[in-house]
């Protein structure tokens, strides 16, 4: 494996945890001078970090010359002293380096796969018989089904939206209308596709435990700006019908 992808695995792992725990730090108070949409936008940032290819090699050998030239001068004035025990043994070592980032990738994909898994298995309980399946105006596939305990919206290639069978009885016309648009928004705004770019930067840090805190607040924040979306396009009249279905949706 490669030294300059490890090397690129760690500088990229590190910074992006830092930016994770900027976001952290600053997400209340951006919400409360941003707004709460520009507030979820900042999660973009360690994504991005972890996204970028590795610095140009011109550029580490620039940066690493005056320190090399010194331990050049070091390494004259001081010759190393080695046993002939730890000599033999340095010549075949045990591969670390291979093992913890061989680990390190089974971990990722293993994360990774496990949730995809129970996503589908999930999403085939829901659509699979006797659900029933219907058209909302925007062409999104309605599905009714025992297997839904609320409003979901699910599908990245085809949109779905799947409510409980009790719908009806459970909500009013007025919170069907808004539940069904707080679903419907998180299709509009692109929020799944987000989750499982979030999910794949989980897998990358499934070591790290302020990448779990992290992943949690996004999804809480993502909520909040979908709120804030659908709450911005009703009339003060309708915005306790809408915190009513919330409400209902939560438990």
């Amino acid at each position: 494996m490669s030294g300059a992808f490890v090397g690129w695995a760690v500088e990229a792992l590190i910074a992006s945890t830092l930016l994770m725990v900027v976001v952290l730090l600053t997400r209340k108070q951006a919400q409360r001078l941003l707004g709460t949409q520009m507030a979820y936008w900042l999660w973009a940032l360690p994504v991005l970090r972890m996204a970028m290819p590795p610095l140009p090699a011109s550029w580490r050998e620039s940066g690493a010359a005056p320190l090399s030239a010194a331990s050049e001068t070091v390494l004259v004035m001081f010759e190393p002293i080695v046993h002939p025990v730890a000599q033999a043994a340095a010549g075949d070592p045990f591969p670390w380096m291979l093992t913890i980032v061989g680990a390190w990738m089974l971990g990722g994909l293993a994360l990774f796969a496990w949730h995809g898994l129970a996503h589908v298995s999930y999403v085939r309980r829901i659509v699979s018989p006797p659900a029933r399946h219907g058209q909302l105006p925007d062409g999104t596939t309605l599905v009714e089904s025992d297997e839904a305990i609320g409003p979901v919206a699910f599908g990245v290639f085809k949109r779905f939206v799947a409510v409980p069978t009790d719908f009806a009885e459970r909500y009013d016309a007025d919170e069907r209308k808004l539940a069904l648009a707080h679903e419907l928004g998180h299709h509009a705004r692109g929020d799944l596709i987000a989750n499982w770019v979030a999910l794949a930067m989980l897998a990358c840090h499934w070591f790290n435990p302020i990448a779990w805190v992290a992943y949690r607040k996004f999804r809480a924040d993502q909520e909040m700006a979908n709120d804030a979306r659908v709450l911005a396009a009703l009339p003060s009249i309708e915005r306790h019908a809408y915190a009513c279905a919330i409400v209902k949706a939560a438990h």
